[in-house]
């Protein structure tokens, strides 16, 4: 595409279609931030208009820090609006491994808007958790991977949140 006689690349690009309703997996029984998700942008530039972040207490000299800690604060701090949700993890895939490691490396990231809530289960690695569960991505060799990490599992440095800048 050109702008102003610039060449300007939309390979960082995602589009949402926000007016569908979500399919979620069949264990989900209720989303719990539902209500922010047709205002989120329905399409957006993963490297102008989104960033990392991490919990204050995610750091290996802690031992990171639990999800549902990290929610809380979420919600106490009024940020909820600011956190890309469910159909924004299910969109930046489509963009590729390329894009997905250029911008985040192997890092997993996390959609806290897409807190849910579900029976407890046993996770793609293993491990067995609460009811609450918040959207990632990682890599897996040359894939990407959604899944869902339990809130009370502990996530450490490499969790990265997205959320819009403001």
């Amino acid at each position: 595409m050109t702008v102003a006689g610039l060449w300007v690349s939309d390979i960082y690009t995602v589009e949402v279609n926000r007016s569908r309703p979500l399919i979620y997996p069949s264990w989900v029984e209720g989303e719990l931030h539902q209500e922010y998700e047709i205002r989120r942008p329905s399409k957006y530039d993963l490297r102008r208009d989104v960033e990392t972040w991490r919990h204050h207490g995610q750091t290996w000299a802690t031992g990171g820090e639990t999800g549902y800690k990290i929610h809380q604060d979420i919600l106490e701090r009024k940020e909820m609006p600011f956190q890309l949700g469910y159909a924004d993890i299910i969109a930046i895939p489509t963009l590729g491994v390329e894009i997905y490691r250029q911008l985040y490396d192997d890092n997993s990231v996390y959609a806290w808007g897409s807190v849910v809530e579900g029976a407890p289960r046993t996770s793609r690695i293993g491990r067995e958790g609460a009811g609450l569960s918040v959207a990632y991505l990682c890599l897996d060799k040359d894939n990407i991977v959604q899944d869902w990490e339990q809130l009370d599992q502990v996530l450490l440095p490499d969790d990265l949140a997205l959320c819009f800048r403001r």
